[in-house]
């Protein structure tokens, strides 16, 4: 009986990550079909799909999206430490990286009921999502080195490792780079990341 609720546990805490990644790709989807004019990832960032003045159709759809998904995701990652326990190389950098991942998931609830319509505070929570989930994807993806099934997951890491490095590089830069492909770059392949994460994470407990 306790095993069972245990196996029920970790099924809800895998459909948790999984839904929050399909969640938010078919709300951004639906957002970008009432999109205004062309959606070019070169110049438009993503937040450009919950603002109402590119998107005044669709922006709600965007908003909402990030809402119900970070608060999914809010529900992953306060129980990766459970779940992930038996398969990282130190509980307290899993530690660190539930605390990023927390801040990543609360930063995009916090994206969707901040719009770009309140640039001061979409832009706060906007660089603290992916400030946080850089920090999240580095630790995590460190600590994965034990499990050889999960090993794999974290050289896979690395692209988004990237994409977000570059983003926030280039963002600083401030310079007239294509920086917003970056942006969707990250995203994609977080997403990617998380839904593989979640798929795998009941499997990572005895």
């Amino acid at each position: 009986m306790i095993q069972e609720t245990q196996n029920l546990k970790f099924q809800i805490i895998r459909f948790t990550g999984i839904a929050a990644v399909l969640i938010m790709a078919i709300f951004m989807i639906a957002a970008a079909a009432k999109f205004s004019g062309q959606l070019n990832p070169l110049e438009n960032w993503i937040s450009d799909l919950g603002s109402s003045f590119y998107n005044p159709h669709g922006a709600f759809l965007f908003n909402l999206g990030s809402v119900i998904a970070g608060s999914l995701f809010l529900i992953f990652c306060s129980h990766i430490n459970v779940t992930y326990a038996s398969a990282v190389c130190s509980k307290r950098v899993l530690l660190y990286s539930q605390i990023s991942g927390l801040a990543s998931g609360f930063s995009l609830v916090m994206v969707g009921l901040f719009s770009e319509d309140i640039p001061s505070l979409h832009g706060l929570f906007s660089a603290t999502f992916f400030i946080s989930s850089l920090l999240f994807l580095i630790l995590m993806n460190y600590n994965l080195r034990k499990d050889l099934k999960l090993k794999k997951l974290a050289f896979y890491g690395v692209i988004p490792i990237l994409m977000d490095s570059l983003l926030v590089i280039f963002y600083m830069l401030n310079r007239n780079l294509p920086t917003p492909i970056f942006e969707w770059l990250t995203g994609i392949s977080y997403a990617f990341w998380i839904l593989l994460l979640a798929y795998h994470s009941p499997n990572s407990n005895p």
